[in-house]
């Protein structure tokens, strides 16, 4: 197996640890046995400095080299990260042939908020993160969020594949609108609009904190 490979292998582990800590009781002889393995794991992997995304941005301020790589270690749709769902997508053509984005998750209890439901925040996460995808059907420089707004049709369900799509409706240059949908099933669970502004990213990525 390549290291990707074996990082996204390890992150589905840890992954399926984390839901069994959320849905199951253990003992205190368990958890003070799995709390040795853990610790006993953390010390086995590397220390090595990993490439940030933006360490390779071309001119337009899009992601290089580093781009599946930020992808697989991304917040919601990393396979090598173990708080991440994972979530799926790729680019189709709407019947009116606009280009857009869909993408498919199922999140489990580990992003619960109500009652068999995915969490208010989480589902809001999801679409930041779809939405952005959008900055790709478009041409010119790379766009942050600069606002989102949600709109909650009925419970996002937990256990249950979404489809999520998301599409651009106006592209003016300096802002982009965008607009997705979420749907369990035939029903519209959530909707959400977000407009994003070009900025240089090359600008941003050269700050340092503090």
């Amino acid at each position: 197996m390549s290291n990707a490979e074996l990082e996204a292998e390890l992150a589905g582990e840890l992954r399926a640890v984390l839901l069994q800590l959320a849905r199951h009781r253990s003992s205190a002889d368990q958890l003070t046995e799995s709390l040795t393995f853990a610790r006993q794991l953390r010390e086995a992997l590397g220390d090595a400095p990993r490439p940030r995304w933006f360490e390779a941005l071309h001119a337009d301020g899009r992601s290089g080299e580093h781009h599946l790589n930020f992808n697989d270690h991304s917040l919601y749709r990393g396979r090598a990260n173990a708080i991440a769902t994972p979530l799926v997508s790729e680019f189709v053509t709407l019947p009116d042939g606009r280009r857009a984005v869909e993408a498919r998750v199922t999140c489990n209890q580990l992003y619960e908020g109500p009652p068999h439901g995915v969490h208010g925040g989480y589902v809001a996460g999801l679409f930041d993160d779809i939405l952005g995808t959008t900055i790709r059907l478009v041409s010119g420089p790379s766009a942050v969020t600069g606002t989102l707004e949600v709109k909650y049709r009925k419970i996002t369900p937990l256990d249950t594949e979404l489809r999520f799509l998301a599409w651009v409706e106006h592209d003016s240059g300096r802002r982009i609108q965008s607009r997705a949908t979420c749907h369990a099933g035939d029903v519209l669970t959530a909707e959400a609009e977000a407009l994003f502004i070009r900025v240089d990213m090359q600008a941003i990525a050269a700050r340092r904190p503090g």
